[in-house]
C-alpha cells in the first residue's frame, strides 16, 4: 500500500491553506475570556453522598461502588474530580482512567482499567509509606499472578519477584487474568492506610474484556478498603442495558448511585454569574435565556455563554458585561442541543485549523502530535528540503491556537479534545470517504513506527479504511499480517476478545482463491489461532470449525499436533462422550496408534498380562532413568491417551481407562518418558489396587509420585494425579501428615495453571487430611476460607460444591451449641 495513494487525493487544498497558516484566526479576539469548565453549582447534594461514602470506607474498611449517570454535559467527570484534593490531602489514593469514543479496537486492551492500575503503581511507590518491607509483603501477596499483568501494567515491577506464569490451561486464561486483577487491586487496597479511589469514566465505550472485568470487581465479595467509581451516560438504551449487565444482581448493598440532572434555574444564575462576574441584574435576565436554550445542561451553558462572547454578543467593559438581550434572542435561533451550538463554534474556524482538527478527531480522543504531523505532510506541495520543518511549525502553530480557543487541552504525552463532543463534531464534519482516506494515512504513519503498540493502531485505521485503499493482492497480504500482529499484541494482555477480531479481519481480507495456494503460512497462522482464541472466548462451536480448517489444511502430522489437542479440549468442555472417543480413535490413528473399537475382558487380560510381565523385568530405578521420549508425535499421542483415559475415568468407563493406561506404562516403558507417563502409572496403580494386588498398586503409586517430581513432568499431570489419583495408591503406606504439603501444593500450582478442578480436589483432599490427623480447626477454616476466595475469583462456582461438607462439618465443630438450625454455613 504506498503512502502516494492517499497524496494523490484531494484534501479540500489543504497544501494552500495552510500556506497561510502563521496568520492570525479571524475569530480569536485578545477580550476573549476563559471560562472555567470545571466550576461545580448545584451538586451539593451529589458531593456529599461521595464524601460519606468515603468516610464510610475509612471507617469500615469496606468496599463501596458508586455509579454517576447522567445525560453528556451534566458534570459527571466534574463532579468525581471535586473530591480527589480531598482524597489526597487526607493520603489516600486517587486512579483514574478513561474510555473513549468512536476508538473500538483503537483502545488499548482495558485501557482505562490499566491506566488507573499504572496510576496506583506510581503513587504507590512515591508514597512515603511504601518501604521495603511493605513491598515485600504485596510482593507475596500477589505471588506469580502479577507477572500476568507485566504486558499491560508496565510499572508494576517492583512489586514483582517471581518467575513468569507458564502453561496455563486456555480454558482458564480469561478467568486467570481477570483473577490475576482482582488480587492485584484487593492487595494494593488492603496495604493502604486510607482507602483507595478508581475512578473510571465513560464505562459506555468500554470493550467486552473490560466489562467483563469490571463486573469481576463488582462481585468480589473479598474486596476491602477500595471505593470503584464508575461514569457514564445515560442516553443511549442499549448501551445502558449493557451496562446494566455488569451491575451484581443479588449484592447490592454496597452500590450507590448517583443521577445528574440537568441545573435548576437558580443554579444556572449562580453558574452564569461564576463565570461572567457582575453585580447587575441584567444578569439574571441573561441567565433566565440561557436557561430556556440549554435546559440547564451545565456544559451546554458554558458553550452557549462562549458562544455569545465569541460573536460579540456578549462583551466585557470596565467592570461589568454588556450584551442585548432581544439581540440575543433574535441572532441565536439554534436548537437547544450541544451539537448545534458546536457546529456554530467550528463554522467560525479558519479552513486550516478545520482540516488539521478533522484529522485529530480521528487519531482519537487524545494523540500525539508527531503522527498528525506525518499524516498532514503528505498533503502538503512544498519542497523536500523545507516540508517536514515547514509542516511542523504549520501544525504546532495550529495546536497552540486550538488550545487557546478550548477545542484541544495539552497534555503530558500530547494532545486531547477538550470534551468528546467537540471530538465528535469534526468528525461529523467528513464523508465517508474522505474519512476513509484520512484512516488510510493514519494507519501508515502508525505502521512506519514499527512498534507493538504502533502496529495495533495501523491495524484499526487500515482496516477502516477498507476497500477503496487495500486493493492489490499484495495489500490484502500486508492488511491481513497486520491483523495478526495486532492479534498477538492483545493476545499478550489477555484481551482475548479484540485478538479473535482481529484474526477473523485478516482472515475475510485475504483472497479467497489464492489465501492458500499463495500465502499458506500466513493463512494458516490466522486460522490455527483464531481456532484456539475461539476456545479461549468459550464459542466452542466457532472452534471446531476454525480447528477443522486447520487439519484440514495441515499438510504432516507436526502440524496437526496442536490442532488435536485443541479438539479434544474443546470436545471435553462441551461434553461430548461420544465425539471424545470417536475422534480420539481417529487422531490415534493418524499419528500411528490404533485402539480397538471393542475391548473385550479377554483382550484387556491379555494387555494386563504382558504389562505386568514388562513391569516385573524392569526396576524402577530403569524407569526413572529412561530418557524423555523424543517423537512428538508419541507424546502427542500419549497426551491424547491420557485426556481420553481421564475423561472414562470421570465417566465410569472402567475398559476404556484400564486399556490405555496399561497401554501409556507400555509405551513409557519402550519408548521413554513423556509429560504425561506419571498419569498412565498412577490409573494403572489405582486398577492394580481394585484387583486386590496392593503390593503392584503402590508400586505403581510411588513410581507415578517419583516422576511427578521430575522437570519432564508437565505441571497439568502433576496436578491431575496428586488430586486425583495420589490418595488412593499413597494412604496405605505413607504418614498422612507428611502428604499435607504435597496437597497444598497441588492447590497453588493448580491455581496458577487455571486447573480449577484439580484445585478443587487437592483442597478438599487436604482438608480431610487435616481434619483426620486432629489438625487445628481454627487454623483449617483460615485455609477453607482462603480456598474459597481464591477458587471464587474464576466464577466457577460449581467447583465450590465439594468443599461446602467440610466446610459445614468445621463450623459445626467450632461452634458451641446444642441447636441444630443454627449450625449454617456462614459463606
Amino acid at each position: 500500500m504506498p503512502v502516494e495513494a492517499f497524496t494523490t487525493q484531494p484534501c479540500h487544498d489543504v497544501s494552500t491553506v495552510l500556506s497561510s497558516v502563521t496568520e492570525e484566526f479571524d475569530y480569536l479576539n485578545d477580550s476573549v475570556q476563559e471560562f472555567n469548565q470545571n466550576i461545580l453549582i448545584g451538586r451539593s447534594k451529589e458531593i456529599r453522598v461521595l464524601r460519606d461514602t468515603y468516610q464510610k470506607v475509612e471507617t469500615e474498611r469496606s468496599f463501596e461502588s458508586v455509579f454517576v449517570h447522567g445525560v453528556s454535559g451534566s458534570g459527571k467527570t466534574s463532579l468525581v474530580l471535586a473530591i480527589r484534593e480531598e482524597v489526597f490531602q487526607n493520603n489516600g489514593i486517587f486512579c483514574t482512567g478513561k474510555y473513549f469514543q468512536n476508538s473500538g479496537l483503537g483502545q488499548e486492551p482495558y485501557s482505562a482499567i490499566m491506566a488507573a492500575f499504572s496510576d496506583l503503581c506510581d503513587l504507590t511507590i512515591q508514597s512515603d509509606a511504601c518501604n521495603t518491607a511493605q513491598r515485600k509483603a504485596i510482593q507475596e501477596c500477589l505471588g506469580s499472578d502479577g507477572q500476568l499483568l507485566v504486558n499491560s501494567v508496565t510499572n508494576i515491577s517492583p512489586f514483582l519477584d517471581y518467575e513468569p506464569h507458564s502453561g496455563i490451561k486456555h480454558e482458564s486464561a480469561i478467568a486467570k487474568f481477570r483473577a490475576a486483577c482482582k488480587i492485584f487491586l484487593r492487595t494494593m487496597a488492603s496495604f493502604k492506610e486510607h482507602p483507595l479511589v478508581i475512578f473510571l469514566d465513560d464505562i459506555q465505550w468500554m470493550d467486552k474484556d473490560s466489562k467483563e472485568l469490571v463486573k469481576a470487581f463488582l462481585q468480589d465479595t473479598e474486596m476491602k478498603n477500595l471505593i470503584l467509581i464508575l461514569a457514564y451516560r445515560d442516553e443511549d438504551d442499549e448501551e445502558i442495558e449493557e451496562i446494566k449487565n455488569i451491575f451484581p444482581k443479588k449484592n447490592e448493598l454496597f452500590i450507590t448511585d448517583i443521577s445528574l440532572d440537568n441545573l435548576e434555574q437558580e443554579d444556572v444564575l449562580d453558574l452564569v454569574k461564576k463565570q461572567l462576574p457582575d453585580s447587575s441584574d441584567k444578569i439574571r435576565e441573561l441567565s433566565k435565556l440561557v436557561f430556556r436554550k440549554t435546559q440547564g445542561n451545565p456544559f451546554h451553558v458554558l458553550q452557549f455563554i462562549s458562544t455569545l462572547q465569541r460573536d460579540g454578543l456578549l462583551k466585557r467593559c470596565d467592570d461589568s458585561w454588556v450584551f442585548d438581550i432581544d439581540h440575543i434572542q433574535c441572532d441565536m435561533m439554534v436548537s437547544d442541543s450541544v451539537a448545534a451550538l458546536l457546529s456554530r463554534k467550528v463554522q467560525c474556524c479558519d479552513r486550516e485549523t478545520t482540516e488539521m482538527l478533522k484529522v485529530a478527531s480521528l487519531l482519537g480522543y487524545n494523540f500525539p502530535s508527531e503522527v498528525l504531523i506525518e499524516v498532514v505532510l503528505p498533503a502538503l506541495n512544498s519542497e523536500a528540503s523545507v516540508r517536514e520543518k515547514k509542516t511542523a511549525e504549520c501544525v504546532q502553530s495550529l495546536l497552540k491556537k486550538s488550545v487557546d480557543s478550548q477545542f484541544l487541552e495539552e497534555t503530558q504525552h500530547g494532545y486531547q479534545f477538550s470534551h468528546d463532543k467537540i471530538q465528535a463534531t469534526f468528525v461529523s464534519l467528513m464523508d465517508k470517504i474522505e474519512k476513509k482516506r484520512f484512516h488510510f494515512a493514519i494507519g501508515r504513519s502508525f505502521l512506519a513506527r514499527s512498534t507493538d503498540a504502533s502496529i495495533l493502531q495501523a491495524a484499526v485505521h487500515l482496516n477502516r479504511a477498507g476497500e477503496a485503499h487495500v486493493i492489490s493482492a499484495k495489500d490484502k497480504v500486508e492488511l491481513a499480517d497486520i491483523n495478526l500482529k495486532a492479534s498477538k499484541y492483545c493476545e499478550c494482555r489477555s484481551a482475548f476478545s479484540d485478538s479473535a477480531s482481529f484474526l477473523r479481519k485478516g482472515w475475510a481480507v485475504l483472497d479467497e482463491k489464492s489465501k492458500w495456494s499463495e500465502h499458506f503460512a500466513l493463512a494458516f497462522d490466522l486460522v490455527e489461532s483464531l481456532a484456539r482464541m475461539e476456545f479461549i472466548n468459550g464459542d466452542l462451536d466457532a472452534c471446531r470449525v476454525a480447528n477443522k480448517e486447520v487439519l484440514y489444511r495441515a499438510k504432516s502430522i507436526d502440524m496437526k499436533i496442536k490442532p488435536f489437542i485443541l479438539e479434544i479440549d474443546a470436545l471435553v468442555a462441551a461434553n461430548d462422550g461420544v465425539k471424545i472417543i470417536t475422534v480420539s480413535r481417529k487422531m490415534l490413528k493418524e499419528l500411528g496408534f490404533s485402539i480397538p473399537r471393542t475391548i473385550s475382558t479377554l483382550r484387556l487380560l491379555i494387555k494386563l498380562k504382558g504389562v505386568r510381565r514388562l513391569l516385573a523385568k524392569t526396576t524402577d530405578e530403569d524407569i526413572l532413568g529412561l530418557s524423555g521420549a523424543n517423537d512428538p508425535k508419541l507424546c502427542t499421542a500419549v497426551n491424547i491417551m491420557v485426556r481420553l483415559g481421564s475423561f472414562a475415568f470421570s465417566k465410569q468407563n472402567v475398559n476404556l481407562r484400564v486399556y490405555l493406561a496399561l497401554l501409556v506404562t507400555e509405551l513409557t516403558i519402550n519408548c521413554g518418558l513423556s509429560p504425561y507417563s506419571c498419569i498412565g502409572l498412577g490409573l494403572l496403580g489405582v486398577t492394580e489396587l481394585l484387583l486386590g494386588n496392593e503390593e503392584k498398586g503402590i508400586r505403581l503409586g510411588e513410581l507415578a509420585l517419583k516422576l511427578v517430581s521430575q522437570v519432564s513432568c508437565s505441571k497439568e499431570a502433576k496436578c491431575f494425579f496428586i488430586s486425583r489419583l495420589s490418595s488412593s495408591l499413597l494412604y496405605f503406606k505413607s504418614r498422612l501428615r507428611r502428604l499435607l504439603g504435597m496437597y497444598d501444593a497441588s492447590f497453588y500450582a493448580s491455581i496458577e495453571i487455571g486447573d480449577i478442578s484439580s484445585a478443587s480436589l487437592s483442597a478438599l483432599t487436604g482438608f480431610y487430611l487435616v481434619l483426620f490427623t486432629g489438625g487445628n480447626l481454627k487454623a483449617l477454616e483460615r485455609s477453607i476460607n482462603t480456598v474459597y476466595c481464591r477458587i471464587g475469583d474464576f466464577r466457577q462456582d460449581v467447583f465450590l460444591l465439594p468443599l461446602k461438607p467440610v466446610q459445614q462439618l468445621v463450623i459445626n465443630m467450632l461452634t458451641r451449641t446444642d441447636d441444630w438450625e443454627s449450625l449454617t454455613v456462614l459463606t
